[in-house]
């Protein structure tokens, strides 16, 4: 059960803007992140931020008690709520309630700062141009590949279309892909004259684990971006790009769709950017449960689209019941299960399956990975 506590009641104004933002153990981040964007507002009284706080997070009451002795008190609200398995899904949870007295949410990291005067007002002037306000906004990432989207901003119409802000599947990355490409397919991808600066560079990402298995994931969700797309279009009244878009998807349903990856380049990114060093945890398991019980369902509705892929199905509590100790297994054995933990399978159906922890499953296959690097490097 979500906590909410708002710094004011105002009524709903489809030009009103609410900047939503998760953040967790990072408090002068936040802080820094927070002056930067209360001080650039051009209109107080049609501005807000929405924060989402992890119950759990030790840090979370004393930054609102801090907050609260600033001159930023009136502009922000927070949403307090459990911890959730996907970053999308806490973004998801806080951008509804913002969505009540705001008609434009606009996504923001904790770790940035904004440096344009007046960046609300901005937001504002992009959507008057958009008919319908049925595009995708988004700022230049300095730390990412030009034009390429990771902070975006969208419309209550945009939102209410596609049924959510952000994809709520993954636990880390691959949502701003997600909603990169629909914007390209539907021809709404916009970007906004905000200047942003990211102190001291990208930093590591949190619940990182098993790259191989969401990279193969992401690309087997592309039906349904080419369906998110598709319905954006329509409530456009786009006849043409609806038309192309009916073909594409009818197209693409009737050939495997692709899932290859470079899982050893994909296990050394994330041996590379992962703040995790710890094994996967249940709510990380469960995100892999549900992402594989989503594709079964995607499978038994478009056969010939994922002819060849095995979707495995598992039980988080066996998964997380299996021995780390992994006593009995033959070097063969290891080596074959190794095999099977570069390929993109889910960590959880591999332990139930072998018996094996998923804590010992992380350190047989980042060893293999690392033994594979240096062989072919």
């Amino acid at each position: 059960m979500a906590e909410i506590i708002r710094a004011s009641h105002p009524a709903f104004h489809p030009e009103r803007v609410s900047l939503v933002v998760t953040t967790r153990g990072r408090p002068q981040q936040f802080l820094e992140m927070a002056v930067s964007a209360c001080g650039l507002i051009a209109r107080p009284e049609e501005t807000d931020l929405w924060v989402f706080l992890d119950e759990d997070d030790v840090t979370g009451r004393d930054l609102i008690a801090t907050v609260n002795e600033t001159p930023m008190a009136p502009f922000v609200n927070w949403l307090i709520a459990p911890r959730q398995a996907a970053l999308g899904q806490a973004q998801n949870i806080v951008c509804a309630a913002a969505l009540e007295t705001s008609g434009l949410v606009l996504g923001y990291p904790d770790d940035f700062r904004l440096a344009s005067p007046g960046w609300d007002d901005i937001l504002r002037h992009a959507y008057r141009e958009c008919p319908g306000r049925l595009a995708l906004h988004y700022i230049q990432d300095p730390t990412a590949q030009p034009e390429q989207i990771t902070i975006m901003a969208a419309s209550k119409e945009w939102i209410d279309t596609i049924g959510y802000f952000i994809p709520a599947h993954f636990p880390y990355w691959f949502g701003d892909n997600w909603l990169d490409e629909v914007s390209q397919l539907a021809g709404m991808k916009r970007r906004l004259d905000i200047v942003q600066v990211a102190d001291g560079g990208k930093g590591k990402t949190r619940r990182m684990w098993n790259l191989p298995f969401w990279s193969r994931y992401y690309r087997l969700c592309r039906l349904e971006r080419l369906r998110d797309a598709l319905k954006l279009t329509e409530a456009a009244g786009d006849a043409v790009r609806s038309a192309d878009l009916r073909a594409r998807l009818e197209a693409e349903r009737s050939v495997p769709l692709p899932a290859h990856e470079n899982s050893l380049r994909n296990v050394i990114t994330e041996l590379r950017l992962s703040s995790e060093t710890a094994p996967p945890n249940r709510s990380y398991l469960e995100a892999e449960a549900r992402a594989c019980r989503q594709l079964s369902e995607w499978a038994s509705r478009d056969p010939a689209a994922f002819h060849g892929f095995e979707i495995d199905g598992f039980d988080v509590d066996a998964a997380l019941a299996a021995s780390d100790l992994a006593t009995g297994v033959s070097q063969v054995e290891q080596q074959r299960i190794c095999k099977a933990l570069l390929s993109g399978r889910a960590w959880g159906a591999i332990a139930e399956e072998t018996g094996v922890g998923v804590g010992r499953l992380l350190e047989w296959r980042n060893a293999a990975a690392l033994t594979l690097q240096l062989v072919q490097g």
